[in-house]
């Protein structure tokens, strides 16, 4: 019996890439992410839409400072799924409490 179950895209909604962090794991986040990236628990995300071969040593800078990347963005959620998850809250509006 096979453990994979694969999501409807038209209907349901999947959640991708989430990490659970605790307080002194992001405490010397810039320390932790100079010394070791590839293995940090902070996300260091790929600019969406940048090849590859127009970023030939693979790193971003953030705040004056190159880190290695370590998450890559899924165009398609933020493409298709953002609109539809915010057309659906407009719809929805406000809860009253």
């Amino acid at each position: 019996m096979s453990s994979t179950r694969y999501a409807d895209e038209e209907t349901e909604g999947t959640m991708l890439h989430t990490k659970a962090i605790v307080e002194k794991q992001i405490l010397y986040w810039n320390k932790t992410l100079i010394m070791n990236s590839q293995n940090s628990k902070i996300g260091v995300n790929w600019p969406a839409g940048l090849e590859e071969s127009q970023n030939p040593d693979k790193t971003v800078e953030m705040h004056d400072t190159k880190y290695v990347p370590n998450c890559y963005p899924v165009e398609k959620i933020d493409e298709y799924w953002v609109p539809k998850l915010s057309e659906a809250l407009a719809k929805r509006g406000k809860p009253e409490y």
